[in-house]
């Protein structure tokens, strides 16, 4: 029988307890790990040396923090005392309900229990809105008996470990790309650009040399600089936030404008299949994708369209160093803002590229290929993993996941 109970019912508030002068442990919540120690997490402390107003959470409580419709709420399985921020609220069992902390773990960070908590959130200050404890306290979760939340959990467990052993592999996968690239290039990835010479070897093993971008592409260009209206059908338009973490362009999220703004924005050009989409501005600044579509679609000016030169430069070759530290540390010296992060199109087309000989290179291609190959494959196991374990979390959530 499904019994849904109000959140009330299950947890109430914690008898305020401060750390005054007590050597605590200092926790903090996470969107992703949930309430995780700052040493572990941060490999030090941040909170300040004196901690006395700081709050203690008792193991198998529950902190919550915020924005709580991001998830950044979680209970204290690691010390029986441990201090958190006192802006956190503390919340334990009642004992009105017999209660696996597992269970509910998943169940209060779950995406259904966040859409919940976002539409019952208030306050004016976006990251710092949250729920009135009185409201939190009528929503209803799924309460099975204690055996059934139990086994719950030991399956979602199991479905999680899946996703987490294919992230694993697909980093291993990501790592050994980054080792192709340093191996070829040995140490010279690491020296300063600014000790080498255009058309020099310096640094380089031997048969290489420094070019500039321009020198080794046929275009390298962003769009007008102004955002078109979204329109509910029409052209598929990229900005840097759908350069995925995966190494890919995602097209799944991508805004939509009219014919007629794409036809006006693409005088400059036009990404084409193996192209290399460069991120100049913002967060995600030095974040380069291989275009392995051939679907239409433009860039904002957060990016650049960059065309190699196939007789001068493996395509493949070239969106690795260009997504690489070193790269990186060339468009760092090369920004503008104090802010925002802004690299200009004409220190893009000086950026120097080391380019080893043709033959070289072709084997560094291959390389790449192969591995590429197999985070594919890792890639396609997690997306499944991932729909597993959401369809089954999507079920616990709805009391559908019975015995």
């Amino acid at each position: 029988m499904n019994i849904f109970v109000p959140f009330g019912e299950i947890f109430e508030i914690a008898p305020r307890e401060l750390a005054g002068r007590q050597d605590l442990p200092v926790m903090s919540i996470t969107m992703r790990d949930g309430l995780i120690d700052q040493n572990k997490k941060f490999k030090k402390r941040i909170a300040s040396n004196d901690i006395s107003p700081y709050k203690v959470v008792r193991k198998g409580n529950l902190v919550v923090g915020f924005p709580i419709n991001e998830g950044v709420l979680g209970f204290q399985h690691s010390y029986d005392r441990a201090a958190v921020s006192p802006a956190y609220d503390i919340w334990q069992v009642t004992g009105i309900h017999p209660v696996d902390i597992k269970y509910f773990e998943r169940i209060l960070r779950a995406p259904m229990a966040r859409a919940i908590y976002a539409a019952k959130m208030r306050g004016t200050t976006s990251r710092r809105r949250t729920i009135p404890k009185d409201i939190f306290r009528q929503i209803t979760f799924h309460l099975p008996p204690l055996s059934e939340q139990k086994h719950i959990a030991v399956i979602l467990d199991a479905a999680d470990a899946l996703r987490q052993k294919d992230k694993a592999l697909i980093a291993k996968y990501d790592e050994l790309l980054k080792s192709t690239l340093y191996s070829a290039l040995g140490p010279s990835i690491n020296i300063d650009i600014r000790k080498v010479n255009v058309g020099s070897d310096d640094y380089l093993p031997p048969g290489y040399k420094w070019e500039r971008l321009i020198d080794v592409t046929s275009e390298i260009a962003d769009i007008d600089h102004n955002m078109p209206k979204s329109v509910e059908n029409g052209m598929l338009f990229l900005s840097a936030k759908d350069l995925h973490d995966n190494g890919e362009l995602d097209f799944s999220n991508a805004k939509m404008i009219s014919t007629n703004d794409f036809n006006r924005l693409s005088r400059k050009i036009k990404p084409q299949m193996g192209d290399i989409i460069y991120s100049r501005i913002g967060a995600k600044l030095g974040k380069a994708r291989l275009v392995k579509s051939e679907a239409k679609f433009l860039v904002s000016y957060s990016c650049c369209t960059i065309r190699p030169i196939d007789e001068l430069i493996s395509k493949i070759y070239l969106r690795y160093y260009l997504d690489s530290e070193q790269t990186l540390r060339q468009a760092s010296q090369g920004t503008k803002s104090i802010g925002v992060p802004d690299l200009g199109m004409s220190e893009i087309r000086e950026f120097l590229i080391p380019i080893p000989p043709m033959s070289t290179m072709k084997i560094i291609e291959e390389e790449f290929q192969i591995i590429e190959k197999q985070k594919a494959i890792a890639q396609e196991s997690l997306n499944k993993s991932e729909a597993l374990f959401n369809s089954l979390l999507q079920k616990a959530f709805k009391g559908e996941l019975t015995n």
